[in-house]
């Protein structure tokens, strides 16, 4: 863990099983959220260093594959998946890429075991679970969720290729629809909230209407690498193809403060894209990096754009942008 200024490292911690997915606490800035593949959800104390709290996820879901925290920090929601075919008898360890995955295209494609899951909302103070949110028509692993600005909506994208809706007033779904042929790998409102943006296994970076129920705005132009910068990786000496690739874990997309300019993967660097009438102009390339590019964020917090971009290459970059 690093602090922005001064630029140091702030806590270094070491965990026995994988790490899924990452977040921070809203309205507590010192404490990281961390999904194992072991049923755990890690609530650690950067500033303490030490874990502050262990959440265990539901039975029959060992794999925390999202966080989310509400804008006022009293509210976590995590998606949790069942365990991938591969670690059935075995320790629960990532699925191995050799393994292929069934063509994406194909409108018959079975339902692989690991898509199932549930969506946990777990109170902060209270620190117990609150209540899961129903995810009809069937429990599906959720990937990326997202909150407005106020904690009122919730927007998720999961493993069945739908983007659901949630109400959490009343902690119920207000609309879903089919949004992508296979996995969804990132979603997240607009900054007018009219409308969600959202990265799919399909290759589609797509925007959504929230007035009128799956009405499709419109598909932005995006490289693979951008939908899936995991495409083509080699591991293991084994150079996988776009449908096959391992799923991406990262954010793939973040906006500036304004909403018109977009932040995504490029290959081995970051692209920055003006957005203008339906289309993405490049406008920069944020280099420096040796391998791809896998998760990507744009920060507002210092008063000026600090565009974020980790790489397979072990590194962060943090690219300050100035206005002119």
């Amino acid at each position: 863990v690093w602090s922005f200024t001064p630029n140091q490292t702030k806590a270094t911690l070491h965990c026995k099983s994988q790490l899924l997915c990452m977040g921070w606490a809203n309205r507590v800035d010192r404490l990281l959220l961390l999904g194992t593949s072991t049923g755990k959800l890690r609530l650690y104390d950067t500033e303490t260093k030490r874990t502050y709290c262990d959440v265990e996820s539901e039975p029959g879901y060992p794999r925390v594959v999202s966080v989310t925290s509400s804008p006022n920090g009293q509210l976590l929601v995590y998606g949790c998946a069942a365990m991938v075919q591969s670690d059935i008898g075995s320790s629960p360890t990532a699925k191995s890429y050799a393994d292929p995955l069934p063509e994406i295209h194909s409108p018959r494609r079975k339902r692989r075991p690991e898509c199932t899951g549930a969506l946990v909302c777990w109170d902060v103070k209270a620190m117990k679970t609150e209540r899961s949110l129903p995810l009809d028509p069937a429990p599906t692993a959720v990937n990326c969720s997202a909150f407005n600005h106020n904690g009122n909506l919730l927007v998720t994208g999961g493993a069945d290729g739908m983007i659901r809706l949630f109400d959490m007033t009343q902690c119920d779904v207000l609309m879903g629809w089919q949004a992508h042929v296979g996995e969804v790998y990132c979603v997240q409102f607009s900054c007018d909230e009219t409308t969600v943006f959202s990265i799919g296994e399909d290759g589609k970076f797509t925007q959504w209407s929230l007035h009128h129920i799956g009405q499709r705005v419109t598909d932005l132009p995006i490289s693979l690498d951008a939908c899936n910068p995991l495409r083509g990786t080699a591991i293991g000496g084994n150079s996988r193809s776009y449908e096959s690739g391992p799923v991406p874990r990262g954010r793939l997309f973040a906006f500036d403060s304004e909403g018109q300019y977009l932040l995504t993967c490029g290959g081995d660097h970051g692209l920055v894209s003006k957005i203008s009438d339906g289309t993405l102009y490049p406008a920069m390339t944020l280099g420096g990096h040796l391998a791809p590019v896998v998760a990507v964020d744009w920060s507002t917090a210092m008063h000026c754009g600090a565009c974020l971009t980790g790489s397979l290459d072990c590194t962060v970059r943090v690219t300050t942008l100035l206005k002119q």
